[in-house]
């Protein structure tokens, strides 16, 4: 595999997917993160039990698939009046079937909830606050940000 092959599938997805919200690629530790948004607050135990249940479903396909991963997580952050799901991947394995699974037990778990572009009450301004907040507080002054945005989606290249 190409050692690029998991940003085109990240960039893929993106495209193919309304509910991702922002991808980012951080080329120095080799992550890929993508965002889903999620209108209001998710309680602590359905949390962990969305996490817990993606975690396998994700083990199970690395199994089937035979890839091995060097870096899976999936974390929440809650703003406002939105949560947002985090899958960071290293860049080496990562393909659109797997970003596939995830969008789908997302959408499985939180449908009602989802926020996306086809959907009117998206709040821009909970989102754009979340990615500069994010900016401001993650990046070191030294470190460059390309930000691309095309339709609503947002594309975030730290160097």
């Amino acid at each position: 595999m190409i050692s690029d092959s998991g940003i085109n599938a990240a960039i893929s997805a993106f495209i193919r997917h309304s509910e991702l919200g922002s991808i980012k690629y951080v080329s120095k530790d080799n992550k890929i993160s993508m965002e889903i948004i999620i209108k209001g607050y998710i309680e602590d135990k359905q949390k962990q039990q969305f996490i817990h249940k993606t975690y396998e479903a994700l083990n199970l396909f690395y199994q089937l698939q035979q890839i091995k991963t060097d870096h899976l997580q999936i974390k929440f952050i809650a703003y406002a009046d939105i949560s947002i799901i985090t899958l960071i991947r290293d860049d080496r394995s990562l393909c659109e079937e797997e970003i596939d699974l995830f969008v789908t037990l997302t959408e499985m778990e939180f449908s009602a909830r989802l926020l996306n572009d086809e959907n009117e009450a998206v709040s821009y301004q909970d989102i754009q606050q979340a990615v500069i907040d994010n900016i401001k507080y993650k990046i070191r002054p030294d470190q460059k940000v390309i930000a691309y945005r095309d339709q609503g989606k947002m594309f975030i290249f730290n160097q």
